[in-house]
């Protein structure tokens, strides 16, 4: 992790003797990274114009003070700014002394405090405090905010969906939850899950069971349509998979008018059955 600490820095530009002060007190303030390859090279478009040319071995770092915190490292900057004059003094590169910041300039607003946390972060967990607070009509701003987004644009939910699968995807997140609910810790496993689980799934398909068949016969549709690479369709692998692995091999329905039952060929059939499987219609 990289260390923060807040500096103030004097570079000289080697061929002109030239001078550029300035100060870091970002989150990345490193002073280790101070005109490194990769490191730091100041805000300043015009050195960053010259190390694009020349390389940072044009510059050479004459000086680096270090500061506890992000406002007196930039409280020392403008001191010395102002003290040589850099924005008229033709040994500097600075076009300022800092004298143009003022409390509310976006410049000052990015200093961290003490806790690392800058103004505009205070300003946005305050409106994200106050929006989750706010309630109207049981919902919150950022809920009522995204459903006028829903219903201006239809595919948005489709796009967020698939961005939040991709991004579980990408952090684990559905092993995770495979490891959890594994086996016996599945909660659909339990007897009272279960069997509310089921008889929910009866209730809403009875309710609904033209919408229902529609969603059935285009499932049926495409797993019997669409295929793979090796030209297959997900029934040809579900075939192939049954011919090697098929549990049920051997044996038959048999049922006693109510509930099915399976046995294996040759056994017996019990008192009250008979050969054969009730179909059930939710």
């Amino acid at each position: 992790m990289p260390i923060y600490t807040p500096y103030f820095y004097i570079i000289q530009e080697i061929e002109t003797g030239k001078y550029y002060a300035g100060s870091k007190y970002s989150k990345q303030a490193n002073p280790n990274t101070l005109m490194q390859e990769g490191g730091y090279i100041t805000s300043s478009k015009h050195i960053q114009a010259i190390v694009e040319e020349k390389g940072v071995g044009a510059f050479r770092v004459c000086k680096i003070r270090k500061f506890e915190t992000a406002s007196k490292a930039y409280d020392y900057e403008t001191r010395f700014l102002q003290k040589v004059d850099a924005k008229r003094n033709d040994k500097f590169f600075n076009m300022h002394n800092n004298d143009a910041f003022l409390a509310y300039d976006p410049e000052w607003r990015k200093i961290p405090d003490k806790n690392g946390i800058t103004s505009y972060q205070k300003g946005g967990q305050k409106a994200a405090k106050t929006m989750c607070e706010k309630i109207t009509d049981g919902k919150n701003v950022y809920q009522i905010s995204y459903e006028k987004a829903i219903n201006k644009n239809l595919e948005l939910n489709k796009i967020r969906s698939k961005k939040s699968v991709e991004t579980k995807k990408l952090n684990g997140v559905y092993d995770l939850v495979s490891q959890k609910i594994f086996g016996d810790n599945n909660p659909s496993k339990k007897p009272e899950n279960a069997k509310r689980i089921s008889e929910g799934r009866k209730k809403y398909i009875s309710e609904n069971r033209e919408e229902w068949l529609g969603r059935q016969a285009k499932v049926n549709a495409k797993l019997s349509t669409e295929k793979d690479e090796n030209g297959l369709t997900v029934r040809d692998k579900h075939s192939l998979w049954m011919k090697e692995n098929n549990p049920t091999r051997g044996s038959v329905w048999i049922n006693n008018g109510t509930s099915n039952l399976r046995i294996k060929k040759g056994e017996s059939i019990p008192d009250g059955y008979s050969l054969g499987r009730i179909k059930k219609i939710f």
